[in-house]
């Protein structure tokens, strides 16, 4: 694709169809984009190939909403101070304090005397350069809505971005495993890959920055996945990240991946409700029956039979199992640790089962032992 001076707002092969409930349909070739930012997956293992270090790597669209809001000229007249907002933003990311100092007619300045407070106002930046977007699309008046913006365009040019890369990296022959709004995963990744990527960018006024390498990772759905950085990663060489409910665990993260000591925090599980309160109930069916409330959100250990109670959601004076806690005692993480006797008794047996569960799950994408010795 021949780069252009000026970004790209044209996008021939996109159209509109709207369903009989009313609902938008973004399309192109043969394809939803819904109303949101584009999300792909491939689920699988990835392992770096024979010969090669890396087995994927992340590429992150910098601040992907603001530039579209700048390229559709979506302010008006006002895009250029929003332009220079997110300029500042960017300057302040890239330690390129001379240049942010001048914008705005140097009233940030002051703000960066002290070089070690950037990090503050590159957030508070950032902060209002999102916030725009977040209040471009909603339901209620505000200066940043307009009405006429029935389909989410900022998101939408995201999204055909995003989706039209994604057909041009398959088209030469490589893997697109992951796309989540602004950032793109591709397997096996080469300098070839890499180039086309920072100079497709360019043709929609968009910069693409490599936010992580990966020896190795194993993506199970669109929004979990578990990895180990490359030695070069930008960000955190050489370390795992996991993402998802399953795999964030502590005892799981510690246990099957980065082989930290183990802490007390890490045995203790936070559990909440949004209909009714959560109670713990002693001696359940006898006569010394004790039913404790807790509230709609509290933090337990899972205890040995004999030592714990049961866990429940009481809604209308009905008990309903929670979540997560049946077929195990637990008990308030506080009181257990105010107590060594109590730690004694901690059911560690419940900690290797979803230790278990996390393997079986990976391994139905492949050789769990494999993927975490290699």
């Amino acid at each position: 694709m021949p780069v252009k001076s000026k970004a790209d707002n044209c996008f021939p092969d996109y159209y509109v169809e709207r369903d009989e409930s009313g609902n938008w349909h973004n399309m192109i070739h043969g394809v939803d984009l819904s109303v949101g930012g584009y999300v792909y997956a491939s689920p699988g293992m990835y392992l770096p190939k024979p010969g090669k270090n890396l087995a994927a790597i992340t590429f992150d669209a910098t601040s992907l909403h603001p530039t579209n809001a700048i390229q559709l000229n979506y302010m008006g007249d006002d895009t250029p101070k929003y332009a220079e907002l997110l300029a500042a933003r960017i300057a302040i990311k890239h330690k390129d304090f001379d240049s942010a100092k001048k914008m705005f007619g140097g009233i940030l300045a002051k703000y960066l005397e002290d070089e070690s407070q950037a990090g503050g106002l590159s957030n508070a930046l950032k902060t209002a350069a999102n916030s725009f977007y977040g209040i471009s699309y909603t339901s209620y008046e505000n200066p940043a809505r307009d009405w006429r913006n029935v389909n989410n365009i900022i998101a939408l040019r995201g999204s055909l971005v995003m989706r039209i890369l994604q057909e041009h990296v398959e088209a030469m022959g490589y893997k697109v495993i992951h796309i989540k709004t602004d950032s793109i995963k591709i397997a096996d990744p080469d300098e070839k890959i890499c180039n086309y990527i920072l100079e497709y960018g360019k043709h929609y006024g968009i910069n693409y920055e490599v936010e992580h390498t990966w020896k190795k990772i194993c993506l199970v759905n669109d929004a979990v996945f578990v990895g180990l950085h490359g030695d070069d990663d930008p960000k955190s060489p050489n370390e795992w990240e996991t993402t998802g409910k399953e795999f964030q665990i502590p005892y799981i993260r510690k246990s099957l991946f980065t082989h930290e000591p183990i802490e007390f925090d890490d045995l203790c599980t936070v559990f909440n409700t949004s209909a009714g309160t959560i109670h713990l109930v002693y001696d359940e069916g006898t006569d010394h029956e004790v039913d404790q409330f807790v509230g709609r959100v509290g933090q337990f250990v899972p205890m040995t039979n004999g030592h714990g109670a049961k866990l429940y959601r009481v809604n209308e004076n009905k008990r309903y199992a929670l979540s997560g806690t049946t077929g195990y005692e637990w008990l308030e993480s506080d009181k257990v640790l105010s107590s060594k006797e109590l730690q004694n008794y901690i059911d560690k047996d419940y900690f290797q089962k979803i230790c278990n569960d996390a393997v079986s799950h990976i391994n139905e994408f492949g050789d769990f032992n494999h993927f975490v010795e290699m």
